[in-house]
């Protein structure tokens, strides 16, 4: 029976990365409506969904 379940999770982890995917996209974040005091929060999160 471990056997069975090693072998079914070595298969899955194997057909995991046959299906994996690579995101690629640009993102703008345009706040002008906003009125807040720090504009630099939005750069913030604009460079780090960028990162991500």
């Amino acid at each position: 029976m471990r056997k069975l379940i090693l072998i079914g999770l070595v298969l899955c982890s194997a057909l995991s990365d046959v299906f994996a995917q690579e995101l690629n996209c640009a993102v703008t974040v345009i706040a002008p409506r906003i009125q807040t005091s720090d504009r630099r929060v939005f750069t913030t999160l604009q460079t780090s969904v960028t990162e991500f």
